[in-house]
């Protein structure tokens, strides 16, 4: 398993736990998927469901440095690099700027898939849950997309829970 689909498949079992927490259902990761799917399929009290895995970071350097965060297991020789997270350009260290502009570019992408949601995973240590709270009132989930629900989970582990974007 390659760095990205190593993220991937951790960021949906983590949001499989905060949301079978959330709401007492089973759910649980069933696969990763092929381009043009959303990256996994979970499965949400039996039926599947499509998750785009995107994750949030303040700037490249911290993106390289979350490695040992992430998957302390990797070999030394992979390193994590700002592709794998999410490449934005220019990076954003400004908490809603970095969000609106994953927002924006996940908002024009087209997946084979009828309801898929985006699970957004904050992989930044500078931003925690009541950041994200704080920031909601200002920020504008693009009126256009193709996600029927979005997702944030505000650390890289669940601890702090899920955070609904949309609707």
């Amino acid at each position: 398993m390659d760095e990205k689909e190593y993220l991937e498949v951790t960021a949906a079992n983590t949001f499989c736990k905060a949301y079978s927490g959330l709401y007492q259902v089973q759910a649980s990761f069933d696969h990763l998927n092929m381009p043009r799917k959303p990256d996994v399929t979970v499965c949400i009290d039996g039926e599947p469901q499509d998750l785009e895995i995107a994750h949030l970071y303040s700037n490249e350097e911290e993106a390289k440095q979350l490695k040992s965060l992430v998957n302390p297991g990797l070999p030394g020789d992979v390193m994590f690099s700002a592709r794998t997270m999410l490449p934005l350009t220019p990076l954003q260290s400004n908490l809603l700027d970095a969000l609106s502009e994953l927002l924006k570019k996940k908002s024009t992408k087209y997946y084979r898939s009828q309801d898929p949601w985006l699970v957004i995973r904050n992989a930044s240590p500078k931003w925690q849950r009541q950041d994200f709270e704080a920031a909601l009132a200002k920020l504008k989930v693009p009126k256009m997309h193709p996600f029927h629900e979005i997702w944030l989970i505000p650390d890289l582990t669940g601890k702090q829970g899920l955070i609904r974007l949309f609707p």
